[in-house]
């Protein structure tokens, strides 16, 4: 059973497939499932960082890239990108934000190529029609290569 409010939350086209990721967090993994019926069926992880749950997922070349939130009002949003090569381990951290920095409640991710060596993340938050939350759209450059991409720089 999913809890309410923690169901599919993100999905990209992957390798030929349609995948759909549940914002739920499940044996300390994010439940992935490729749909090819009418029922998705969840039987794939992506391994979650502590506390965070999934809002995003997009796929360039081989790779999918996920978005990973966690808030709390003590401390605020944490905000965690990863790249993972195929579908399971804990993939390849290449944006971190939390406070004392700017993070909000960033649920959408685009990858785009800026040129052979370099792709641009375009992630995304809305402000659910709050006043303490802000609708913004970050974009940083990372390394095309996920061996050789250990950070991300603000374009």
């Amino acid at each position: 059973p999913i809890e309410d409010n923690l169901g599919m939350e993100a999905l990209a086209h992957y390798h030929r497939a349609l995948i759909v990721g549940l914002e739920a967090v499940q044996n300390g993994g994010t439940p992935i499932a490729a749909l090819s019926g009418a029922v998705p069926v969840f039987d794939k992880r992506l391994d979650a960082p502590a506390g965070l749950q999934l809002t995003g997922l997009d796929a360039h070349g081989a790779d999918l890239f996920a978005v990973f939130r966690g808030y709390a009002p003590e401390t605020g949003s944490i905000i965690d990108v990863r790249r993972f090569p195929q579908i399971g381990g804990i993939g390849e951290r290449l944006v971190r934000l939390e406070r004392p920095l700017l993070a909000d409640n960033f649920e959408g991710i685009a990858v785009t190529a800026i040129n052979e060596q370099t792709l641009r993340l375009y992630i995304i938050s809305d402000d659910n029609f709050s006043r303490r939350q802000k609708t913004l759209l970050f974009a940083f450059d990372v390394s095309s290569s996920s061996e050789a991409s250990r950070s991300a720089t603000a374009p």
